[in-house]
């Protein structure tokens, strides 16, 4: 740190979130924590994985796809200083992030840092909003995904990278995160 101030190195949005007090500071570093994270193509250089973790969580707070901008994160990290790590949103995103870990238990390269935040919220609002049934096509990994009753899926699709989430579907990632 001392060596950065003398050379003139700015310090990124997440390394003065990490140097503020508070839960929403502690639990972006417990998510930051996950063996998930670990297993991604990106490394946690500059808190690069607390920044991945915070982004989740301001989806996650807003109840879907929102801006996660650095100054939409700042007011996050502001408001939600008292954040309580045992509410329904955290051990959510905790479920969410051990399914992810399931489904990618080794290092893979083209989990990069965009596409971890699309395909966070692709299987947060499918956890919830759908119900998985496996049945059997051409392909041992495949099956069909049906809205449970009342779950409202509008809005959703515009942040998804189409490619990559077809290309994991297509491979039976997806599938099998969402199957179990």
């Amino acid at each position: 740190m001392f060596l950065r101030l003398q050379n003139g190195t700015t310090l990124k949005a997440q390394e003065k979130w990490n140097a503020m007090r508070g839960k929403m500071r502690n639990f972006v570093r417990q998510l930051a924590g996950s063996p998930f994270f670990h297993n991604c193509g990106f490394n946690n250089t500059r808190f690069n994985f607390d920044l991945v973790a915070a982004q989740m969580i301001a989806i996650e707070l807003n109840g879907g796809p929102c801006h996660v901008r650095n100054t939409n994160l700042s007011k996050m990290y502001e408001s939600e200083r008292d954040f309580d790590s045992n509410s329904a949103k955290a051990k959510k995103l905790l479920r969410v992030l051990e399914s992810l870990t399931k489904a990618f238990p080794a290092k893979t390269p083209e989990l990069e840092r965009y596409s971890v935040v699309s395909l966070y919220a692709l299987v947060s609002h499918c956890l919830e909003g759908y119900e998985a049934q496996r049945e059997r096509f051409r392909s041992p990994c495949s099956g069909i995904l049906r809205p449970r009753p009342g779950a409202c899926v509008t809005g959703f699709a515009f942040i998804i990278n189409t490619d990559h989430v077809i290309s994991l579907w297509s491979e039976g990632i997806l599938s099998d995160i969402l199957l179990g």
